[in-house]
């Protein structure tokens, strides 16, 4: 299958912002506007910002784990498969996953509370 690359330019895409602003301004409810809104934002951070590269993420205040820890060496995807086809891998979370079942079974209703800190 052939495809044909149409390349935009960055003054089409914050174009493309105006337009989407525009039609918002208008109709807060709009969802094509909403979709072409995303969409060009997300394409500008990717493709004009380049927000999703190594260099991209330390500027944004992302730590490097290759940095922090340079003895730990990562399992390769590769390797991971290989794992996972040989019936090794294993499930990460399974101890929270069990004692979250663990909790089910002991409460009286079935059910119980997750307790966070986490603001949502």
């Amino acid at each position: 299958m052939d495809f044909d690359r149409h390349q935009i330019t960055a003054e089409q895409l914050n174009d493309a912002i105006e337009r989407a602003d525009a039609a918002l301004e208008k109709d807060a409810g709009n969802a094509m506007a909403w979709l072409l809104r995303t969409g060009t934002d997300y394409n500008i951070s990717k493709y004009i910002r380049e927000d999703n590269t190594r260099e991209g993420a330390l500027y944004l205040g992302y730590l490097d784990a290759k940095e922090l820890y340079p003895d730990l060496k990562p399992i390769t995807f590769e390797e991971f498969v290989d794992e996972l086809n040989a019936g090794k891998a294993t499930r990460p979370y399974e101890e929270t996953a069990y004692k979250m079942l663990k909790q089910m079974e002991d409460s009286p209703n079935g059910l119980f509370v997750i307790h966070t800190t986490r603001a949502v």
